[in-house]
């Protein structure tokens, strides 16, 4: 697979963004400042995420989909999933999965006061670059803090 990495630019863009969303109260406030930490990185970006109920409204879902530069490939890959997909599938009825998502362009859409122009809806290209996702779902809010305060850990 040709992945696309993140380069100073699109550190800088997505670091915006994320600024952006937390200014328009488009995020989670209890997930912002790990969100922030993890933004800090000089080599890593948060582009999209959740935490709240899932669609059909029954267990906890917790999502980050994340950037990244060709510097901590390896490490992403050969550490910190599988470290996420060993401590957080322990459980029954806790499922745990990080994969790799390829880019892909979506439809551009103006900005609104709906979207409060949002970059992840109103730029076709913000996620046409190589991302993992990480992806908890079921267990408690202290499981899920755990999660996140995990993720601000080993995405630095």
């Amino acid at each position: 697979m040709n992945r696309i990495y993140l380069d100073d630019n699109l550190l800088k863009y997505y670091k915006e963004a994320l600024v952006q969303e937390i200014e328009n109260q488009s995020i989670d406030p209890e997930i912002a400042e790990y969100l922030l930490k993890i933004s800090n990185s000089q080599n890593i970006r948060p582009l999209f995420s959740k935490r709240g109920k899932d669609l059909l409204g029954r267990n906890l879902e917790s999502y980050l989909l994340i950037g990244f530069t060709s510097n901590v490939e390896s490490m992403l890959f050969n550490n910190v999933i599988p470290y996420f997909e060993s401590n957080y599938n322990s459980e029954r009825k806790i499922e745990c999965k990080c994969f790799e998502v390829p880019p892909y362009v979506t439809n551009e859409r103006d900005a609104n006061e709906l979207n409060k122009g949002s970059k992840w809806l109103t730029d076709p290209n913000y996620f046409n670059i190589s991302k993992i996702r990480f992806n908890l779902n079921g267990g408690t809010y202290e499981l899920h803090n755990n999660f996140w305060i995990d993720l601000s850990k080993h995405l630095i």
